[in-house]
């Protein structure tokens, strides 16, 4: 095993694309540090890459909400059956950095993180990967991820300066592809969800 530490916090699409550009296996899979993984994760998305020769794996997730020392675990999402970059952008339909498991060309094909965005880059690279011609692409619907909801912040903290300018940025880069219909529904998810206008 490698670690390769940034000096300084440069933000996480650059953290991961460091990881990936020194990686040399086939695969890539992404672990934020605040979530965790089910053991059986990594088997089941390498298996079912192979198997159906898939390019892209991306896997359910639970959420697991932290307060006050209770911990409660739900289910979160199920990534969709096709991939279409509309789908990407108002809402994200579920590939976060960790249930995502693809074969490290993909990855370099697609651009990886966009590293101009402080937050939303998960959903930015959805609109990409999407949008990758002949991408072969499964999902594994056993939820195997947990996303850790917790009140520290992270990069999804309703309101959090992160969050905002992320949210400021994928809409100014996408704008344009979206249209007034997604551009308005996705002003009026910011304000139900986060509490702020992008």
């Amino acid at each position: 095993m490698r670690w390769v530490r940034h000096e300084a916090p440069h933000g996480a699409a650059r953290a991961r694309n460091l990881g990936a550009s020194l990686a040399q296996g086939r695969f890539l899979a992404f672990l934020d540090d605040d979530d965790a993984w089910d053991p059986a994760y990594l088997a089941e998305a390498e298996q079912l890459a192979l198997t159906e020769r898939l390019d892209l794996v991306l896997t359910a997730f639970l959420k697991v909400r932290q307060q006050e020392g209770t911990q409660e675990v739900v289910p979160e999402k199920v990534p969709p059956a096709i991939l279409h970059p509309d789908d990407f952008l108002v809402r994200n339909p579920g590939l976060r950095g960790s249930n995502l498991f693809i074969s490290r060309a993909a990855f370099l094909q697609s651009g990886g993180f966009d590293p101009a965005l402080p937050s939303f880059h998960d959903m930015d690279l959805g609109i990409r990967l999407a949008s990758l011609p002949g991408l072969r692409y499964g999902r594994n619907t056993r939820p195997r991820v947990y996303f850790h909801v917790h009140p520290e912040l992270r990069l999804s903290t309703a309101g959090s300066p992160t969050n905002v300018a992320g949210m400021r940025a994928f809409l100014v880069k996408h704008a344009g592809i979206m249209g007034p219909e997604r551009v308005s529904a996705f002003r009026e998810r910011a304000r139900r969800l986060f509490g702020v206008e992008p």
